[in-house]
């Protein structure tokens, strides 16, 4: 029960990480509302607010893997779903297999 409480912490500190990340990084492509992560699932969900769109986007990373190399952490990108079922599929198509150095804030956390 402590050990699901420490990782429930760590989770929502990295998603916050993450939001804040992403929002800076993406800022001319939309904003993330919300994000969750579950490191025992390998999993990021996203809520979002793309322009052009009436309402939010929801996204889910359906997969994904961390990897340690040089004391560095990278995030190796899986399969994508959407409630927008075309950009799942096209994330897909586009980042399964791709892999990204994460930022020091957010290796710190994990």
């Amino acid at each position: 029960m402590v050990l699901g409480m420490m990782r429930d912490m760590k989770d929502n500190a990295l998603a916050l990480s993450m939001k804040k990340w992403l929002n800076e990084k993406f800022s001319d492509l939309g904003e993330v509302l919300d994000c969750s992560l579950d490191s025992k699932a390998c999993t990021l969900e996203m809520k979002l607010k793309m322009p052009g769109e009436t309402g939010p986007i929801m996204l889910k990373l359906d997969r994904y893997e961390i990897e340690k190399e040089n004391g560095d952490r990278y995030i190796v990108l899986h399969q994508f779903s959407s409630s927008r079922e075309w950009v799942g599929r096209l994330l897909s198509r586009l980042f399964n297999g791709k892999r990204y150095k994460l930022p020091a804030a957010v290796s710190a956390l994990l």
